[in-house]
């Protein structure tokens, strides 16, 4: 979509409004243009006038690039419909941030450090189970601590994956709802997080900003290798799945 929008623009850079106008319209009714958001058809606009200034007038036109941002930042831009915070140690807001994860219909990427509360590990089985497609990326080092939920939600399903290097960690703690949410802050999903630590979330509905969550996570997700189930946990489930077949076929 950028693609095509960008072509559109330096072919007609040079052309008058009204001429421009029926094809923008076309861009427009075809869904290219608010996909894309406002900064990045500003960016691709300025980059086409740019192609045909001199090096001192492109300075200028940055100068009137930023401010066009500005002005459509302050003043079109709709309110969030969430904008919420949430502090800990405080077992309210854990039952808010459950309720937020159980709000997911389509889509939700979860990117945390260290996931061991049993309660939120509970509310992303919940959406998966509705089938919601869930991703989640954390810790090596973490996911091999005892009390870590990571195989359990690998093992249930859920694609998993861990970063590669052993002397990094991945240390973010966010989640994307719906491509239209993104909850972040300093808190991992632990227990002692919501009854002992000094924590903090931000919840906001904000599809440009989420935009670019989901684009780390899938740069994240592209370099990182996926979580393998157990083998002895495997024989388990083929174990139960076996036995629960033979029961069947005798009754």
């Amino acid at each position: 979509m950028a693609e095509s929008f960008k072509k559109f623009i330096d072919s007609n850079i040079h052309k008058n409004v009204n001429e421009i106008l029926p094809g923008f319209s076309q861009l427009l009714h075809n869904n290219y243009i608010p996909h894309l958001g406002a900064k990045r058809i500003i960016r691709q606009v300025f980059e086409g006038v740019a192609k045909s200034m001199s090096e001192e007038d492109k300075v200028h036109l940055k100068k009137a690039e930023e401010l066009v941002n500005t002005v459509v930042e302050t003043s079109t831009r709709a309110l969030p419909k969430v904008r919420d915070t949430m502090f800990f140690p405080n077992p309210q807001c854990e039952n808010k941030l459950i309720k937020y994860l159980d709000m997911a219909k389509n889509e939700m990427l979860v990117c945390v450090f260290t996931i061991t509360n049993n309660n939120l590990r509970d509310a992303l089985i919940r959406a998966h189970n509705r089938h919601v497609k869930v991703q989640i990326i954390s810790d090596d080092e973490c996911m091999k601590q005892q009390g870590s939920d990571i195989q359990f939600l690998r093992d249930n399903g859920i694609p998993t994956e861990t970063d590669t290097n052993p002397d990094a960690h991945m240390h973010n703690k966010f989640v994307v709802i719906d491509k239209e949410i993104v909850i972040t802050g300093s808190f991992n999903w632990t227990i002692a997080a919501v009854n002992s630590n000094q924590e903090n979330l931000l919840a906001i509905h904000d599809p440009e900003i989420c935009e670019e969550y989901i684009e780390y996570f899938e740069g994240l997700w592209r370099n990182f290798r996926p979580v393998e189930v157990l083998r002895e946990k495997a024989a388990v489930c083929i174990q139960r799945h076996y036995r629960g077949s033979q029961v069947r076929n005798r009754n």
